[in-house]
């Protein structure tokens, strides 16, 4: 049912937002709970349709090297995210990395709405 619709990849990605504010207000253990089932959703769905549309764009030679990149992508940003959410942690305080965690989701989700935006309108444009 996911694939191709770009409001599932949003409604995921507003889970993420969702749990990432659950885990910035979290004073009991069942928010963490919470927090963590909303994060995985994102989280499964990100891995997972990422994985789907690398290689279903491939060839069947390039399917191993397509799926390599999306993993070497995943590593690379959870690396990052972890070290620059750590950094702000130190720094500023340890609830802001899930501030910052959910204003990064909003910017590429907003990203992702204009290119999407732009895309379809091109697409009807040529119909036309």
């Amino acid at each position: 049912f996911w694939q191709h619709r770009f409001s599932t990849s949003l409604c995921a990605q507003a889970m993420g937002v969702i749990g990432m504010l659950v885990f910035f207000n979290a004073s009991q253990a069942w928010h963490l709970w919470l927090a963590m089932g909303c994060t995985t959703v994102m989280g499964v769905y990100n891995y997972f349709s990422g994985l789907y549309y690398s290689i279903s764009g491939a060839t069947e030679r390039r399917k191993g090297l397509a799926s390599s990149i999306h993993e070497a992508t995943l590593c690379i940003g959870f690396a990052a995210g972890a070290a620059l959410g750590g950094t702000v942690g130190y720094f500023v305080d340890v609830r802001a990395p899930y501030i910052l965690a959910a204003a990064v989701i909003v910017v590429f989700a907003l990203v992702q709405v204009g290119v999407h935006r732009r895309w379809t309108h091109a697409v009807h444009a040529r119909t036309r």
